[in-house]
């Protein structure tokens, strides 16, 4: 069975009757708040999918500045923030999550590993939009894998056993796109929703550990050029300030200062995806946005993320987001 969802009004009673339900060590220490206090409106979960394995979602907006502690065991943790910005303190290590401006382009992902059982201490202010998971696994989890024992992940063994161990990076379409699916899944029977959660949670710590396990190339010079870096940031801030236009990879390239194939390199080694797929994301988050914001119909957001039928934008919608178009719409 699927543990509760907590949605709409989140009182303080609700938060530690969920946390003592999910086994969570989580508690409320906001001064002044508490009982039948309205602290949360929204959506949140915690999901036990197997034993070492645990998804943590949240789609809320904060009514009070919250202040929440707790007690993590050893594992992973891999925190991807679609939107909103917290300041945490693992062990007394303060490591903020999540982007401080609601147009920050780039989404970045994070993992922390506890080697021992450590405090942890989250605070949000008043006013806040967290949309965000957390995907958690126990070093028994990784063991049952036999991650540790491989000689071939090495690298994921050290960062394992390095106590508030710290990787952050840029999430990649894919990624991002996962979250979305499970931040917005389809309706299914209890069964069914857990196995749905739970193959996209193994596909987010896959992510996770090929992060981890190519860090020691990505911080030397034989990935990727330093200059290369600042030209696709020039190239994505031409995408996004030409997404109304037809757009060609040779003037994408050329006002990211590389040829064509360079540029096509760049794009796969930092964000897994080839230009036009980088641009077929941008025109549907924008599409997503317009649907959200200004409940524009289903055809209109066809026709802003550059699709002639809605059938199309809907099947590649919903390949991206986990969620049809007017799904999204029905709830704006």
């Amino acid at each position: 069975m699927l543990p509760e969802r907590l949605s709409k009004v989140v009182c303080a009673d609700d938060l530690e009757r969920f946390a003592g339900a999910s086994g969570s060590e989580l508690r409320l220490v906001t001064p002044g708040v508490g009982g039948r206090d309205p602290i949360l409106v929204g959506e949140f979960q915690r999901v036990q999918l197997r034993s070492g394995l645990a998804l943590h979602t949240s789609n809320t907006r904060e009514v009070h500045d919250l202040h929440t502690e707790a007690v993590q065991h050893p594992g992973l943790t891999i925190a991807l923030f679609l939107r909103g910005h917290i300041d945490a303190w693992f062990g007394g290590r303060l490591i903020e999550m999540g982007p401080r401006t609601e147009d920050a382009r780039d989404i970045e992902a994070i993992v922390v590993a506890r080697s021992e059982s450590d405090s942890f201490v989250r605070r949000s202010v008043k006013g806040a939009r967290i949309r965000k998971l957390n995907v958690t696994i126990t070093p028994e989890w990784l063991d049952q894998q036999a991650l540790l024992s491989s000689p071939e992940c090495a690298a994921i063994l050290r960062f394992s056993r390095t106590h508030l161990a710290t990787l952050r990076w840029t999430a990649s379409p894919r990624l991002i796109t996962l979250a979305e699916q499970i931040l917005g899944p389809p309706l299914f029977a209890a069964p069914l929703q857990k196995l749905y959660y739970e193959s996209r949670a193994i596909d987010v710590v896959s992510e996770a550990l090929l992060a981890i396990s190519d860090a020691p190339a990505q911080s030397g010079s034989a990935t990727i050029h330093p200059t290369h870096h600042r030209s696709v940031r020039r190239a994505c801030d031409f995408i996004d300030a030409n997404l109304d236009h037809e757009l060609m990879l040779p003037s994408i390239a050329a006002a990211a200062g590389l040829n064509s194939g360079s540029l096509q390199r760049a794009f796969r080694l930092l964000y897994g995806v080839t230009v036009f797929e980088y641009v077929r994301s941008r025109k549907l988050d924008r599409a997503r946005a317009a649907l959200e914001r200004d409940g524009i119909s289903v055809g209109e957001a066809a026709y802003l993320a550059g699709y002639k039928t809605p059938g199309n934008f809907s099947t590649a919608f919903r390949r991206r987001f986990g969620v049809t178009p007017r799904q999204i719409r029905a709830t704006s």
